[in-house]
């Protein structure tokens, strides 16, 4: 049987921080990489000092949202499965809340690195044809929650109000799992805080590494929420 693309692409970043000689190590993902960068601190602990997501969580059964897949996933099969400028157009447009940032830069930018590694796109849309595998409940489910329930490892989560892609109903599932974690709702923002809150974002970042005590942990709730 196959593995879980989870649990493959968690096994990758384990065998890139060992290559590279690095024990311990800050986590910083958005949606995929997010949820990659959660299995990871499931897992591996020992190998994670912070995890911090964008767009991720935990996915399980929506409450707040219609059932299905969203509209965004949908455009991103889409955009995969013909890569042509058009599509990656309204990729990049359902990413983002204010359209200003969907500039043609970032959209050339976006269509020639995913077409410059088609075998990627190719990858993903193999387990993704009868809907989006990846974001499918893994077989390890009832374990990852057993073992984010008990996690030490300090996880803030981040997440766009507009979303379109991953609604934040997944971070919030996310932060009531988690012990040592926190939550930040970003007021007119997407998929991607990093570019549209990016000055708001890299401080509440840095900030949070910085951080030693789960108590200085509650401290920047009340001292950084306002940036957004």
């Amino acid at each position: 049987m196959e593995q879980h693309r989870s649990l493959a692409h968690v096994q990758a970043l384990k065998e890139l921080l060992d290559e590279l000689g690095i024990d311990r190590a800050a986590i910083v993902g958005n949606s995929m990489g997010g949820l990659v960068g959660m299995h990871f601190s499931a897992y591996h602990p020992e190998r994670v000092d912070r995890c911090v997501t964008m767009g991720s969580g935990i996915i399980g059964q929506a409450l707040l949202t219609p059932g299905g897949v969203s509209e965004g996933m949908r455009i991103i099969l889409e955009t995969y499965r013909d890569p042509s400028p058009e599509n990656f157009r309204r990729l990049v447009n359902i990413m983002v809340h204010d359209p200003s940032f969907a500039t043609d830069e970032l959209l050339e930018e976006r269509s020639a690195s995913a077409i410059e590694v088609r075998h990627h796109l190719k990858n993903f849309l193999k387990p993704n044809e009868a809907g989006f595998a990846f974001f499918r409940p893994a077989p390890d489910g009832e374990e990852l929650l057993a073992r984010l329930t008990q996690s030490k490892v300090p996880c803030l989560f981040i997440h766009g109000r507009d979303d379109r892609v991953v609604h934040w109903e997944t971070s919030l599932r996310a932060v009531s799992f988690v012990p040592d974690s926190s939550m930040h709702l970003v007021n007119r923002c997407g998929h991607w805080a990093q570019l549209e809150h990016a000055d708001a974002f890299n401080s509440l970042v840095s900030a949070f590494l910085k951080l030693r005590k789960s108590g200085e942990d509650r401290k920047l709730d009340a001292t950084t929420s306002q940036n957004f």
